[in-house]
């Protein structure tokens, strides 16, 4: 479930990016900044990055980046909800308690969800093989994109304008 930005922006008001790097990487201050050796290689030469006021980390060596969710993630191999737990730990808080309406809205968020990537399938179905859509298929080829490959990857779908379609 998805937790309210509410309660994941308190985490980080809580939380520098600096403190919660540092439990694992020696960091130093040089500038606006904080600069230590990548906990994701093995290095000499500091690569990596903390900004405080921007609330992100940065490793030049292995192009990671993120906030501190993404961080507690990657260096402690713990998944979205074990991270916030976590964090919210480190921060003194209570652990959020989902409610039966969070739940709910979660059930019709995946409703929506699986509606809408029907409702896609279908349209980018259509352009992929519906001879009427030939034009658009050729316009996509002439501006270098590979029709079937990046189609499929991209999901374009068109948006049919009769009445067959819109009564089913």
């Amino acid at each position: 479930m998805k937790y309210p930005k509410e309660y994941l922006e308190e985490i980080k008001t809580r939380l520098k990016v600096s403190t919660v790097v540092s439990k694992s990487v020696a960091l130093k201050k040089r500038g606006k900044e904080y600069v230590g050796l990548s906990p994701f290689k093995t290095e000499k030469t500091p690569s990596f990055t903390v900004n405080d006021e921007k609330e992100f980390y940065h490793c030049f060596a292995t192009s990671e980046h993120g906030n501190i969710f993404d961080f507690v993630m990657k260096t402690q191999n713990l998944k979205f909800g074990e991270a916030v737990k976590h964090l919210a730990q480190l921060a003194g808080m209570q652990p959020y308690l989902f409610s039966k309406q969070d739940e709910e809205r979660e059930k019709k968020w995946k409703e929506y969800l699986s509606i809408y990537n029907q409702y896609v399938d279908f349209y980018h179905g259509e352009l992929l093989k519906n001879e009427k859509y030939s034009n658009a298929r050729d316009y996509l080829k002439n501006r270098s994109l590979r029709v079937k490959k990046k189609l499929k990857n991209l999901r374009l779908a068109t948006l049919i304008k009769t009445q067959i379609f819109l009564k089913n």
